[in-house]
């Protein structure tokens, strides 16, 4: 992912910055200030693991301060750490017994988040079964169902090794997305949790 910011006066990597952000996100941090804190106690260990550049004068590792973490997570382009997250998260997924990497398709409604026409955000994911981990996620615009949004999300899956099943609820057994699933050489299954 290309920085964003201006060379003069940056003290940190872009990837720096955004591990931070991810690694006090999991600690607890629930805004900006709070991942400010939490990454300002982050252990020296980490930060070197993590990329953090040494200050000789003050012999330490330095984390970026919140207003560094604040300017570079309402700039980044927010889709495309989206798509490297979620390709980097379906690599590196576990896959069942057999080889095989077992993914639900399912829309969900945002609580708390709104899109800019007012209404609450919806998004179709994929998930990986047994884990729980979102390897792709696509908004649904307003107006429409993720039955439309379908062909956006599987061109953000990128299985390269094993075969890959989709589950999916009644509203995908359709056609098309049978046909657009197996285009792409993913197998798909009803949901058993819905067909019971």
């Amino acid at each position: 992912m290309k920085d964003f910011r201006a060379a003069r006066g940056k003290m940190y990597d872009l990837h720096f910055v955004l591990a931070v952000a991810v690694v006090a996100t999991l600690a607890g941090a629930a805004n900006y200030r709070q991942t400010g804190r939490r990454a300002a106690d982050l252990p020296q260990r980490l930060l070197v693991q993590l990329g953090a550049p040494y200050d000789y004068f003050c012999a330490a590792h330095l984390t970026p301060r919140e207003s560094t973490i604040r300017e570079v997570l309402t700039n980044v382009d927010a889709d495309l750490l989206d798509l490297i997250v979620g390709a980097w998260l379906h690599e590196c997924a576990t896959r069942d017994r057999d080889g095989d990497l077992v993914i639900a398709l399912d829309g969900k409604v945002l609580r708390g988040a709104w899109t800019t026409e007012n209404t609450q955000a919806t998004l179709l994911t994929a998930m990986i079964h047994e884990q729980g981990v979102v390897v792709a996620q696509t908004l649904v615009p307003n107006g429409t169902n993720e039955i439309t949004q379908v062909e956006n999300l599987v061109k953000n899956l990128k299985h390269k090794r094993g075969r890959t099943i989709v589950t999916a609820n009644a509203a995908h057994t359709q056609f098309r997305t049978a046909t657009l699933l197996h285009k792409r050489g993913i197998d798909i299954v009803g949901d058993r949790a819905e067909e019971a």
